[in-house]
């Protein structure tokens, strides 16, 4: 009897334990802050990985693979690597083999990893489950267009590179309105049969940096420490470059994710959010009266990655929000219910997803994965002031330094149609939204698909019409400062950014050139250098100008790698007057074109003698005259000059040691044209006069 009570006293505590296991995987997740997969989860990528995070700094010496045990119901017991993420909360296990689809996966963190204080991790049990492997329908992204590229002309100093991707051919940009904007370039994407680039521009309409591909590219955006970031669907990643142009990381997600198109963010402090599309199979039946048994739903994944590619956060649009909430077709067989296409961290702990197909903008909790406020779509929680419309199919959201949020507003469904940018001023106490502005083109715009908006360091917002080849800039008081068009069959097909990022694989000792008073028919030379900032050696191929300035040496012109060239620009013109041009200084390659700009200033006088020397460093007089002619200074300094002919022979050659006056004699000399060639101590100082000297 003694022993029949023991052996029902033991059923007991089995079953005890048996149900405290099983049963409680919400309170489980309440003992952490945040479990990844979350506890009772279902249809996981066989590639997934366990995220811990128990809200306390972990002592790294406690950190052992042993004290976290993971259990497939087919694949078995998984070894691997558990590690602290670079946040020194985050622990991730990374298992050395996959799981099994259509199985349950255990989890138990067993005693003996402590915190910096000494608290030691509680135990925790729990499971999720791996999706079953099946055949989906592909969804189509009506979004990614494929659009056609055009040529224009300028003028051009070039080398023989006719296989180069050429300056003179990447023009696509028409400025329409250019009324003091903000500074720095424009950034984008242009997609077409002929090519797919990278694209900046300047407020000029001038590329400055383009990169051409075979298979489309997407969302060029400028990020953190001089970096840019665009998505390459052939790698199907994000490329990271350096201000150099160098390709130095690419950027994909865990746990057997795609990274999408649609958003990429570098943090300031290295980390890395994106968001994949996650399509499942759904027996949409069960949730709507006609529904598809077989349909394929795609909901919605972000992650946070650290400096190391560490997981350290995963959100599930599974695991928080219906497919009833969405917007799509629920008959359809293949269903969009979520489609995010933006992302933004507003605090260190928060982030702000942009849903179309929700019509929806959510704040969520980047510590528990919680949804903190939902703005917009079915579940909407807040109330709108001043704008009865709301907004519809958005894209591009994001809260300012002031807290406002901004976004662009396709306005799908409303009547009357048109398109905006939106500023919300958010109160997230009593759940109210204010529209304190908005920004509409003249005449209104409507576009169903793409668009955003910039908030720009000056105060200007920056808005991207879509589908519609414009690009508009609003000041602070919503006056129209900029505004560029493409042409219909080549023009950005996502976003538009503006930074003030330059390419850096070469610059410039100067950004002007001021020749000063020139005579009108005289040459004068100034020079600058070109720096090579690369690990290779760089060709400058052609200067793109107006005709008035020209470069005094042959193209193309070899730097190698971290030196520097120094380069002369001569003006000569028959026209009297003010003279101002921009030179564009280009590294052309079969793919590459690289841009940096040199401004160019001359006054071209007649000659009249004596010159202004508060106007000009030089001048002679008198010209013509019958054999002595006097150099005049603007100040002492010393000089080198040089008399030539008209063939190239020195006649004359000498130098000066401080003095603002010389006086050479011709006399003896045949009459005719001589050139006179004076160097200065300022070696960016070069001119060269013609001198006639005639017999009385």
């Amino acid at each position: 009897m003694h022993q029949e009570n023991k052996i029902t006293f033991l059923l007991f505590l089995f079953l005890l334990f048996k149900v405290y296991t099983v049963v409680p995987q919400e309170i489980i997740a309440e003992r952490y802050q945040y479990l990844s997969p979350k506890p009772g989860s279902i249809n996981h990528n066989p590639e997934t990985e366990i995220t811990i995070r128990f809200g306390e700094r972990i002592d790294s010496k406690t950190v052992k693979d042993e004290f976290l045990m993971v259990e497939g119901e087919i694949s078995g017991k998984h070894k691997g690597c558990l590690s602290i993420g670079d946040d020194l909360l985050t622990l991730t296990f990374k298992p050395d083999s996959v799981f099994a689809y259509n199985e349950r996966i255990k989890i138990r963190m067993e005693k003996g990893i402590k915190t910096k204080t000494g608290k030691i991790l509680p135990e925790v049990e729990y499971w999720f489950s791996v999706k079953e492997k099946a055949e989906l329908d592909p969804l189509p992204d009506a979004e990614n267009n494929l659009l056609h590229p055009i040529n224009s002309e300028s003028n051009i100093m070039r080398s023989d590179k006719s296989e180069s991707l050429l300056f003179e051919d990447l023009l696509f940009c028409k400025i329409l309105i250019n009324k003091s904007p903000a500074s720095g370039n424009l950034f984008t994407t242009l997609n077409g049969v002929p090519g797919h680039y990278i694209y900046v521009f300047n407020n000029h309409g001038v590329p400055i940096y383009v990169k051409k591909f075979q298979e489309q590219v997407f969302n060029l955006k400028p990020q953190p420490k001089g970096q840019l970031t665009y998505y390459d669907l052939n790698l199907e990643c994000y490329i990271v470059l350096d201000s150099l142009l160098n390709p130095v990381d690419t950027l994909t997600m865990k746990n057997g994710y795609t990274p999408h198109t649609h958003e990429a963010v570098i943090l300031e402090n290295g980390h890395i959010l994106m968001f994949a599309y996650d399509p499942q199979l759904v027996d949409m039946s069960k949730l709507v009266e006609g529904g598809n048994k077989y349909a394929t739903v795609t909901g919605l994944v972000i992650q946070e990655l650290d400096q190391k590619k560490n997981l350290l956060f995963q959100w599930r649009s599974w695991d928080h929000i219906n497919i009833t909430d969405s917007h799509a077709d629920l008959l359809a067989s293949a269903i969009d219910y979520i489609h995010g296409n933006s992302l933004d961290a507003d605090t260190d702990t928060t982030l702000i997803l942009s849903s179309r197909n929700l019509s929806e903008i959510t704040k969520i909790n980047r510590l528990n994965g919680n949804i903190i406020w939902r703005l917009g779509g079915k579940k909407n929680e807040f109330s709108f002031m001043n704008d009865p419309r709301g907004f519809s199919m958005q894209h591009s959201a994001s809260i300012l330094n002031n807290g406002n949020l901004i976004l662009f507003d396709n306005g799908v469904g409303f009547s009357p149609a048109y398109s905006r940018g939106i500023e919300y001023k958010l109160d997230e106490k009593s759940f109210i939204v204010e529209l304190i502005n908005e920004f509409r083109h003249i005449p209104d715009f409507y576009t169903h698909i793409k668009g955003n908006i910039q908030r720009i360091f000056n105060g200007n917002s920056l808005v991207y019409w879509g589908h519609l080849p414009f690009i508009s800039e609003f000041d602070q008081s919503n006056n129209l400062t900029f505004s560029a068009t493409f042409e219909l069959d080549l023009f950005p097909d996502y976003r538009v950014f503006r930074s003030d990022w330059e390419p850096g694989l070469f610059t410039l000792s100067t950004d002007t050139l001021n020749f000063r008073q020139v005579y009108l028919g005289n040459i004068e030379t100034r020079s600058f250098d070109i720096i090579n900032h690369s690990d290779k050696a760089i060709a400058i191929t052609s200067i793109n100008n107006n005709g008035d300035f020209f470069i005094t040496e042959p193209l193309p012109i070899e730097i190698s790698s971290g030196n520097r060239r120094t380069v002369g620009i001569s003006f000569s013109t028959r026209k009297p007057g003010h003279i101002m041009d921009t030179l564009n200084i280009c590294y052309e390659t079969d793919s590459t074109m690289v841009n940096r700009q040199l401004y160019a200033l001359a006054e071209s006088v007649l000659p009249n003698g004596i010159e202004n020397p508060s106007n000009s460093e030089a001048s002679i007089y008198a010209n013509p005259a019958d054999g002595f002619y006097h150099l005049k200074l603007s100040r002492p300094e010393s000089f080198h000059i040089r008399v030539l002919s008209v063939f190239g022979n020195i006649i004359l050659e000498d130098r000066i040691l401080e003095s603002d006056s010389f006086t050479f004699n011709l006399c003896n000399k045949s009459d005719g044209l001589y050139l006179i060639e004076l160097k200065m101590t300022d070696p960016d100082l070069r001119k060269i006069f013609k001198v006639i000297k005639y017999s009385k």
